[in-house]
């Protein structure tokens, strides 16, 4: 059993056999991390467990998966002992205890390796070395590049383009499943040096690191001589490089990260949490660095959501939560909780192509719902036996009516692609729907709401927001962008606003309320369910109190906007009181 300070390395045995295939032999042995032991890390992906082969391994036959066995064979020198750190090696994968003391650790161990090796797998059998000597070749050449160079006479053409760039493809974020996997996000984020291995071939990461910025920032006339397809296989690539050099340079909290890095995955669902804790500094998340391997998903899930919340001392966490759009949720998690099992992306409603899956993360903090307030820490508390959160709020509100949410309308199975159309169908819709009811009921005269509901309306659908191409708010609505809002309502014309008007649609749905305000809110919303506002919310959340729920127990529903209170008006005159969240 290793201790709190040690880590196991492995020394692979050098082989002078020209046979790729000969034998895998080496030996492990345990040193303290402390002491700053060299070795290098590998990088690699699994597989699927069916595939497996061995190495001898202290004298005994030790069973691998064929992907760490093929990075091996590659990477073991010919006259001396390569010494590594491979988790499927270095840490007893059988024994919770010990990988649960292990974990907590990988972020030194990433950071203390010498260099990682990166390994992307063997060439495909359709390429040959050349071919992909090539592909590498055009990550070199836009990483030099200067305006107006131009390609090597070898790829000037986009006929000798293809083959290569197909090559590249096989190993980018499509079809290669490193990009896929959540523990090579701290591998690939964490060490100093990096080395990209593909089967006999290699290039520098920071070569690789570096074209992606290069393409991103500089104009290079050469890529206009090749397809749109070829140019996408290269944005596709970089745009993933880009992010994980972002994550370095720790420009995102954990928060940011555990949303944008949510899509990769892992054998174990526990590891969807696990997986992020090296890139932050200890103590960052108290609750889940524990790193237990007996809970439950759905218990691990809640406390991570927890942690976010006090880290932040927010509840933008909570904000992101949208139960609507997944297919299946993680048996026992709670409503509130961010379910790091699912990929949230892509699966909302899209409208006009786009589903701005960032839409909720770019537009949170431009409220203040609450005020300046912060989460009641004196109050706060997460219950690990119930999976309740204790919070503090006021009930402002109710909702009286709420609006059907938008449907696909595309033949295709599975889609989730509205179309314009039917977008300005549901917009009239939701607006006959709020005239009936601001006409049906007799209002107090001091009453605004009920008056002036059709500006409200227009407000509500652009959640008083005007976004840029990222989703991000850019200023408030004007006159004119209700006007524009209007008018594409009734006659199908198409300005800048529709961006916020589509967001907006993706992800919620039209609800008005028993003090006549009007708003929208998450698509699995109902009739009687309760509008609050919490410390540390800059938006005002619905909770459901439902028949048979201990009293001051909620059901969290989801975060909304809701015409009029979104600077902290509902508050005046309020008294806080303390809340439960299941």
């Amino acid at each position: 059993m290793l201790s709190n300070n040690e880590i196991r390395i492995l020394d692979l045995f050098p082989s002078s056999s020209d046979d790729i295939k000969a034998e895998l032999v080496g030996q492990t042995r345990v040193v303290p991390l402390s002491e700053d032991p060299e070795y290098e890390a590998l990088s690699y992906v699994w597989g699927d467990g069916v595939n497996t082969s061995e190495i001898t391994l202290d004298g005994n036959p030790v069973t691998i998966t064929e992907g760490l066995a093929a990075a091996l064979r590659r990477i073991r020198l010919t006259t001396n002992k390569r010494t590594l750190w491979v988790d499927q090696i270095c840490i007893n994968q059988d024994d919770m205890e010990e990988k649960a003391m292990q974990v907590p650790l990988m972020g030194q161990i990433y950071t203390k390796t010498a260099q990682c090796l990166i390994w992307f797998g063997e060439i495909d059998e359709k390429f040959s070395v050349r071919t992909a000597t090539s592909a590498l070749d055009i990550i070199r050449f836009i990483n030099g590049c200067q305006e107006n160079d131009a390609f090597p006479p070898e790829l000037e053409s986009e006929e000798a383009f293809e083959e290569p760039i197909q090559a590249l493809r096989s190993i980018s974020t499509g079809q290669n499943q490193w990009w896929q996997r959540v523990w090579t996000l701290q591998e690939a984020i964490l060490p100093s040096k990096g080395l990209v291995l593909w089967g006999p071939l290699s290039i520098p990461w920071d070569v690789v690191i570096n074209a992606g910025f290069v393409h991103l920032r500089t104009y290079i006339p050469a890529l206009n001589n090749v397809t749109h397809a070829q140019r996408d296989i290269l944005f596709s690539l970089f745009s993933h490089t880009v992010g994980l050099q972002w994550a370095k340079e720790a420009t995102h909290g954990p928060l940011d990260t555990a949303f944008r890095w949510n899509f990769r995955q892992a054998s174990d669902p526990l590891d969807k949490v696990y997986g992020f804790l090296g890139l932050f500094p200890p103590g960052t998340l108290k609750r889940v660095e524990e790193c237990n391997y007996r809970l439950s998903p759905g218990t691990l899930y809640a406390m991570f959501t927890a942690d976010l919340i006090q880290h932040q001392r927010s509840l933008q966490a909570l904000a992101l939560r949208r139960h609507e759009v997944l297919p299946v949720t993680t048996p026992g998690i709670p409503r509130w909780a961010l379910d790091m099992g699912v990929d949230y992306h892509g699966r909302a409603l899209n409208i006009d192509n786009d589903c701005a899956a960032w839409y909720l993360m770019h537009t949170y903090r431009v409220y203040s719902a609450s005020r300046d307030l912060e989460v009641d820490m004196d109050s706060f508390n997460y219950d690990r036996e119930t999976n309740a959160l204790t919070l503090t709020g006021c009930m402002v509100d109710k909702v009286a009516l709420a609006g059907l949410k938008p449907q696909p309308d595309s033949d295709e199975p599975g889609s989730t692609a509205l179309s314009i159309p039917g977008a300005i169908a549901k917009l009239r819709e939701w607006y006959a729907l709020a005239e009936e009811f601001y006409q049906g009921l007799e209002w107090p005269e001091d009453l605004a709401g009920p008056l002036a509901w059709p500006e409200s309306f227009w407000r509500s659908l652009l959640a008083n927001l005007f976004l840029d191409e990222e989703y991000a708010p850019s200023r408030y609505a004007t006159s004119r962008d209700l006007e524009w809002a209007e008018n594409f309502m009734r006659t199908g014309a198409q300005t800048a606003v529709c961006r916020s008007i589509f967001a907006n649609m993706c992800h919620r749905t039209m609800f008005l309320t028993e003090k006549g305000s009007l708003g929208f809110g998450p698509t699995d919303l109902a009739v009687g369910d309760e509008v609050w506002v919490l410390p540390g919310g800059k938006v005002p959340f619905i909770l459901r109190a439902e028949s048979g729920n201990p009293q001051g127990f909620h059901t969290f529903v989801g975060p909304s906007y809701l015409d009029g209170i979104m600077t902290g008006e509902a508050l005046d005159g309020t008294e806080f009181t303390e809340i439960r969240l299941v």
